[in-house]
């Protein structure tokens, strides 16, 4: 989708026919949500996984510690 002066519009979801598929290429917004800017968690998953396990071995941790300082 073009704007009044020509240029692109940068949030416009683009497709093309290939074989006969409409394939949408995701626009530079909807990429940017998929990077985290972290240097060893690239992506929002990795993130969530490593927030998760972080928790259960931080409730183990404790765990251990009650039972054997008890």
């Amino acid at each position: 989708m073009t704007s009044k002066q020509g240029q692109e519009d940068p949030d416009h979801v683009k497709s093309s026919a290939v074989a006969g598929q409409d394939e949408a290429v995701p626009s530079r917004a909807q990429v940017d949500d998929e990077v985290t800017g972290l240097p060893g968690l690239r992506s929002w998953r990795a993130v969530y996984l490593f927030v998760l396990g972080s928790f259960v071995l931080y409730v183990v941790v404790l765990a251990w510690f009650t039972r054997y300082y008890s």
